[in-house]
């Protein structure tokens, strides 16, 4: 739940339907090379039943449009 929250966009909110989309996480992989380089990509969900839509409380649309506005 925790690498999917991270890999959210604003995009994938609608404020019309106040819906949440979640479709990807965020995941680290290792280089291979002689720096072991770490890297942070977006990747689908491990299963199926991990990409779904959440409802959003109008609480929380109204509270995420108050941060855009302060930005």
């Amino acid at each position: 739940m925790f690498a999917e929250t991270l890999a959210l966009h604003y995009y994938d909110i609608d404020f019309t339907s106040l819906i949440v989309y979640i479709n990807k996480q965020l995941g680290r992989s290792t280089s291979e090379d002689v720096e072991k380089r770490v890297t942070t990509q977006e990747i689908k969900p491990k299963t199926r039943k991990a990409t779904r839509t959440i409802p959003l409380p109008d609480w929380g649309a109204n509270e995420l449009i108050l941060f855009t506005l302060l930005l």
